[in-house]
C-alpha cells in the first residue's frame, strides 16, 4: 500500500465480534486486499476457529429495511495469538471495546508489523487517539484514525454461533478525525461506510471526532445513576428499561440535569484541547435519532446552545419523552407505535469461572468517564458532575462486593486508577501542540 494513496491494502480486524462482522462485509464490498481477524485466545476464539475450519463464513443479517446489508464474507486468515501474525498488514481496525485499546495495542507484535500505515479506532473516546499513539513504538509512522462512534447497532444472534450477527439500525452520520492533516484514507473510509448509507464527516482533529461519541454524553448520566445501578446489581424483580421515564426507567428531570451539566463539562475540556464542542440537542436529533418537529421545532434545536439551563433541560426531556416510541414507525391496528425505549438493563452475571461480572453497560461507561476526569485534571478542570457519577458507580460496586464477598467478584468490578493513562494522553497532547 502506498502511504500517500487512499488504499487500505491488507486489513487485519483486531477483535472478532459483532462490530467486526459488519465492518468485514463493508470492507469486502468496497474492495481490499487480504482480510483477516485476530481475537484474543479463549473458549470463544476456539469456537470461532472450529467454525472457520468447517468452512463457515462471517454472516450478517440486516433487519427490516436494512435487509440489503445482509451477506456473507470469508476471511483469508484467523489468528488466536498476536505472535502468529506476519508482516503483511497495512491497515489495522480495532473492533474491540474502547476501554481495551491501550492493552490491545501494547500486546501487538510491532516488530512484525512494520508495514502498518493506518490504525482505525471504531468507537473512540476523548483522548483515544493520543493514548494509542503514546503506546506505538518509536519510529512507527502509522496514522491513527478516530471514528466518533461505531456506525450501526449490531449484535451476535447466538453466542453458540459467534460468526452470525444482526444489524438492526444504522447511524445517519458519524465523524472521522486523523492524526495527520493530510490523510487520503479518510476519503476511503467515507466511501466504505457510505456503501451502507452512513455519512462520514471529516473533522480537523481526532479530538473533534472523539468529542462526538454519543455514549459519552448519554450513558454516563443515565446508566451511572442510582436507578440504573440498582437494576444492574439486582438479581430479582423487573430489570427496568434503559430509555424509559421513571418509574420504568432512569429518565427523570434530575438525570436530564446531570446530562446537561456533563455536556457543559465535556465542552470545556474539548475547548482546552483545541476542539470545537457540539450542540448536544442537534447532535442527538440530527445525527442519531430524530423526533417530529411538532415535538422539537427546528429553531429550538438550532438555538439550544444559547438557551438558558432550564430551557435546555426542558428540551432534552421533551426529546427523550418523544422517543418512548419510534415516532416514525407505522402504527398498528390499535394506533400504537413501536416501543422504541423498551431496552431492558442487563444484570450482573457469573462468568465461566463462577465470578460476578458487570455487563459492558455500565462498566465501559465508568472506565471511559474515569479516564476523561483524570485527563481533565491536567487542564485544571474539576468536573464535579462527572465525579458525582463516578462516585455513584463506585459506591454501588462497593456495596455489591461487600454483600457477595471479594473472592466471588471478578477484578474488573473494582475501581481503576486512570491517572497513568491520562498522564500518557496529556504528554502526547503536549508533544503535538
Amino acid at each position: 500500500m502506498n502511504a500517500d494513496d487512499g488504499s487500505l491494502g491488507n486489513v487485519l480486524l483486531v477483535g472478532l465480534g459483532a462490530v467486526a462482522i459488519q465492518v468485514a462485509l463493508d470492507l469486502r464490498r468496497h474492495g481490499v486486499g487480504r482480510l483477516a481477524a485476530l481475537n484474543h485466545p479463549g473458549q470463544r476464539s476456539q469456537r470461532i476457529a472450529a467454525a472457520l475450519a468447517r468452512g463457515a463464513c462471517l454472516q450478517l443479517e440486516g433487519q427490516g429495511q436494512l435487509r440489503g446489508l445482509s451477506g456473507n464474507v470469508a476471511l483469508d486468515a484467523f489468528y488466536q495469538r498476536p505472535d502468529e501474525l506476519q508482516d503483511e498488514w497495512q491497515t489495522l481496525v480495532l473492533c474491540v471495546p474502547a476501554d481495551s485499546y491501550l492493552e490491545v495495542v501494547r500486546q501487538l507484535p510491532w516488530e512484525r508489523l512494520g508495514r502498518v500505515r493506518a490504525l482505525v479506532l471504531m468507537s473512540a473516546f476523548i483522548g483515544a487517539s493520543l493514548l494509542v499513539r503514546s503506546a506505538l513504538p518509536a519510529g512507527c509512522q502509522a496514522t491513527v484514525l478516530s471514528l466518533s462512534s461505531y456506525y450501526a447497532a449490531t449484535k451476535v444472534i447466538d453466542e453458540t454461533q459467534p460468526l452470525r450477527a444482526l444489524t438492526k439500525a444504522l447511524k445517519r452520520r458519524v465523524y472521522l478525525g486523523s492524526s495527520r492533516q493530510r490523510c487520503p484514507a479518510r476519503e476511503t473510509w467515507r466511501r466504505v461506510l457510505g456503501g451502507s448509507g452512513v455519512e462520514v464527516v471529516p473533522l480537523a482533529s481526532p479530538e473533534a471526532a472523539e468529542g462526538r461519541n454519543i455514549t459519552t454524553y448519554v450513558h454516563s448520566p443515565l446508566f451511572l445513576g442510582e436507578f440504573a445501578l440498582e437494576r444492574v446489581f439486582s438479581r430479582q424483580g423487573p430489570p427496568g428499561f434503559m430509555y424509559k421515564l421513571y418509574p420504568e426507567g432512569p429518565i427523570t428531570p434530575a438525570a436530564i440535569g446531570a446530562m446537561r451539566r456533563l455536556w457543559c463539562e465535556l465542552s470545556e475540556l474539548l475547548r482546552r484541547m483545541g476542539a470545537e464542542p457540539l450542540n448536544l440537542l442537534r447532535f442527538l436529533n440530527d445525527d442519531n435519532y430524530p423526533v417530529h418537529e411538532t415535538m422539537l421545532p427546528r429553531a429550538a434545536i438550532d438555538g439550544f446552545v444559547e438557551a438558558d439551563a432550564q430551557r435546555q433541560e426542558y428540551l432534552l426531556f421533551v426529546r427523550y419523552a418523544a422517543l418512548l416510541v419510534d415516532p416514525f414507525s407505522p402504527a398498528d391496528e390499535q394506533g400504537r407505535h413501536f416501543d422504541f425505549s423498551a431496552v431492558p438493563f442487563r444484570r450482573v452475571y457469573r462468568d465461566e469461572a463462577g465470578l460476578w461480572r458487570l455487563p459492558r453497560v455500565p462498566l465501559e461507561d465508568y472506565r471511559k468517564l474515569a479516564l476523561i476526569v483524570a485527563l481533565a485534571a491536567h487542564f485544571d478542570l474539576a468536573m464535579p458532575q462527572a465525579r458525582s457519577l463516578l462516585a455513584s458507580y463506585e459506591n454501588a460496586v462497593s456495596r455489591f462486593i461487600d454483600c457477595q464477598g471479594a473472592s466471588q467478584c471478578h477484578p474488573s468490578l473494582y475501581p481503576i486508577d486512570s491517572r497513568p493513562a491520562a498522564d500518557a494522553i496529556y504528554r502526547q497532547w503536549c508533544s503535538t501542540c
